[in-house]
């Protein structure tokens, strides 16, 4: 009995005393990485004020995120997931004090797939914050497409489908506040696809007096500038019917950047003169350089 209690003695010393992985010293392998992930973990996270949910500070959408490469330097440099850091404050996976990398590692993986939520839903809410342009008939197609684009990338980087989003407060486009949230999907239905498909039917309604009269170059550069252009003479178009019957247009263009230093106080403009065939193919571009508006006598 004596001696089964010496050797349990001798087996708490040799294995359950072992003191844990001290932190990397200044100028050893990892030391930098170490004190950048402490300051990562304890700066993420916040709880916020008006739903009283978790929520990430910031809004870097770097993927792989931070702390991902960080913990992977720092195993590179020999630390062992046993290492134990402390931490001052809360994080959805833990309270604040000494926890090991591996319990890290899950925190930051928690903060990937935010980072990947929070990079959709930004694209979201300008969609649906732009809904008014929208309405009215002046939407940039950009922020929907943007939000589908994220949203399939986060997929297949493993994010799923019903990844929350964090709830917050918003106001939409009416100046209304609400409740933002949901699923990354239904989040994406309700404001990026229905946003895009809506764009898309103005788009083609935009387009098509364009479409009817134009073609080739003459229809491509019409659907980048829409009426912006000018005629020989100086007038302003305010038709494509017009377009397709000129076979000069003009385009007042803002100047490479640092011409204005030998404009003085005048603007510096670019004057692009296009030229097309009977095809209305482009056959010919200039441009000349003027300190302010060309006058009238350019546009011949």
């Amino acid at each position: 009995m004596i001696k089964l209690f010496a050797f349990l003695v001798v087996l708490c010393v040799t294995t359950g005393s072992q003191p844990a992985f001290a932190q990397p010293k200044w100028g050893e392998p990892g030391a930098r990485e170490w004190d950048e992930l402490h300051e990562v973990m304890d700066g993420t996270w916040f709880i916020r004020k008006d739903t009283q949910v978790w929520d990430q500070h910031g809004d870097d959408t770097t993927h792989p995120v931070r702390c991902a490469q960080l913990l992977d330097q720092l195993a590179a440099a020999k630390v062992p997931d046993s290492a134990v850091m402390e931490l001052k404050y809360d994080s959805p996976e833990y309270e604040a004090g000494k926890h090991t990398l591996a319990e890290i590692r899950k925190s930051c993986e928690h903060i990937q797939r935010s980072t990947w939520v929070n990079d959709i839903e930004k694209w979201a809410l300008a969609a649906m914050k732009d809904k008014k342009k929208l309405d009215r008939n002046d939407y940039d197609a950009r922020m929907p497409k943007n939000c589908i684009q994220v949203y399939d990338k986060a997929i297949k980087a493993g994010i799923s489908p019903t990844e929350k989003v964090a709830d917050k407060k918003v106001t939409n486009a009416a100046g209304e506040e609400f409740l933002w949230t949901g699923s990354i999907e239904d989040i994406k239905k309700k404001w990026c696809d229905a946003g895009l498909a809506k764009a898309q039917n103005q788009d083609e309604a935009n387009e098509a007096p364009y479409r009817t009269v134009l073609k080739n170059d003459k229809l491509r550069l019409a659907l980048k500038w829409l009426l912006t252009f000018q005629l020989p003479g100086g007038a302003h178009v305010t038709s494509p019917k017009q377009l397709a019957s000129a076979n000069v247009w003009y385009l007042v263009d803002v100047e490479l950047a640092g011409a204005e230093n030998h404009c003085l106080d005048k603007p510096a403009r670019r004057l692009i003169r296009f030229q097309f065939d009977a095809q209305h193919k482009l056959v010919s571009e200039t441009q000349k350089s003027f300190c302010g508006d060309p006058p009238k006598r350019a546009y011949r």
